[in-house]
């Protein structure tokens, strides 16, 4: 099921426009969370992007609740497993952080999305 849900998110980043990354310092007009949530539904090219977040976020909830059922139950790791797991699932997701940084900072968002996915 997380191989699917990745798959589909994967799917869905394909359809993200290129768009160069703001410049440092831009001014961000923090008027509240109904604003943000009116302009995403007010603006459909930014479906994809929130629908691809969900399905990351889904992604991340299920792996959480699998690798603790899969080191104690399959693996065999004991009460300890879970945190092992837990410790290399952190430690990829900061190389993967730092390989993401290079790609925001040399293209777009778009396909820095879509190689995250």
């Amino acid at each position: 099921m997380a191989a699917g849900f990745a798959a589909a998110t994967t799917i869905l980043a394909i359809g993200l426009p290129a768009t160069p990354a703001s410049e440092a310092g831009d001014d961000i007009d923090n008027s509240g969370l109904l604003a943000c949530v009116r302009a995403v539904v007010s603006t459909p090219s930014l479906y994809a992007p929130f629908a691809l977040f969900f399905g990351l976020l889904l992604l991340e909830g299920t792996t959480d609740v699998q690798l603790g059922a899969l080191a104690i139950d399959d693996l065999g790791l004991g009460d300890g497993g879970p945190g092992l797991l837990y410790a290399v699932w952190g430690a990829g997701g900061v190389l993967g952080s730092a390989l993401l940084l290079r790609i925001v900072r040399r293209t777009v968002y778009g396909r820095a999305l879509l190689v995250g996915a």
